[in-house]
């Protein structure tokens, strides 16, 4: 007997491979946008808080409502690269093949690069973010992100695609959708509180704090921003989320032979 619970979360990810390419480009630019509106929140109330007396429960509420992003990612539909990663079920049981794999991957990324930059536009363009708390908060946090060393990015981008190929799973093997909502909820919030590393958010932190100043005259961030940030953070979802994947099908197979034997 197949394991169902299997079957749910490998056909969550088979069901994108037959999309146009166009729209799978388009949802990603919707997941880019969705992204960014939640980091943009968790900055508004991380960036306006004076009191360092309530520092701990501003951070906890910001990383809540970071989540708001990745959550509509995921109940709407819309494609994330990290959550894509998971379509790595289907190659593993051949019903899908490694170039459909890759691309699907090349469209997302795109897709959610075309929407984070979008929403920097936007975001930059209304000045919601020019207030001083909020800007030196932008400016703070994607400065960070990009010096922080290519290696600790990798290993944070790893753990932060155990985290959402973890939702991926929840959703798909929790037939009640408030368990699978918590669930992503306390994990998303999980890895936002722990400034874990996610390609999506990394492109419009950085890109927005371009805008408010971070490179000029400085040419060498950029190139880190490209380098330590962009792509170590990219390989480091890839290989996070194919990782729990292959765990997981790891797993369900052990299921399955142990469910013979007990029938014999």
């Amino acid at each position: 007997m197949p394991n169902l619970k299997w079957e749910k979360f490998e056909q969550s990810g088979i069901a994108k491979q037959d999309f146009h390419w166009l729209k799978k480009i388009i949802l990603a630019f919707l997941a880019g946008v969705f992204v960014a509106m939640g980091y943009v929140a968790m900055i508004m109330i991380v960036g306006n808080d004076t009191g360092s007396s309530t520092s701990g429960l501003t951070k906890f509420f910001g990383s809540v409502i970071f989540c708001v992003g990745i959550l509509m990612c995921m109940f709407v539909g819309a494609c994330l690269f990290t959550a894509n990663c998971s379509i790595y079920a289907g190659v593993l049981t051949k019903k899908c093949s490694r170039k459909v794999f890759y691309m699907d991957l090349l469209y997302t990324f795109i897709g959610n690069y075309l929407g984070s930059l979008f929403m920097a536009c936007m975001i930059y363009g209304i000045g919601l973010l020019d207030s001083e708390g909020t800007s030196n908060l932008v400016r703070q946090i994607s400065t960070t992100k990009i010096e922080l060393s290519w290696w600790k990015t990798f290993l944070s981008a790893v753990i932060t695609n155990f985290l959402v190929v973890g939702c991926v799973i929840s959703l798909s093997i929790f037939e009640n959708k408030v368990v699978g909502f918590l669930t992503t909820l306390v994990m998303i919030t999980a890895f936002a509180i722990c400034s874990y590393q996610h390609v999506v958010a990394n492109m419009f932190i950085t890109t927005i704090g371009g805008f408010y100043g971070i490179f000029d005259g400085n040419w060498g961030l950029l190139g880190k921003m490209f380098y330590q940030c962009i792509l170590m953070s990219l390989l480091g979802n890839f290989a996070g989320g194919v990782f729990l994947t292959y765990c997981y099908y790891l797993v369900w197979n052990k299921l399955n032979v142990t469910t013979t034997i007990k029938g014999v």
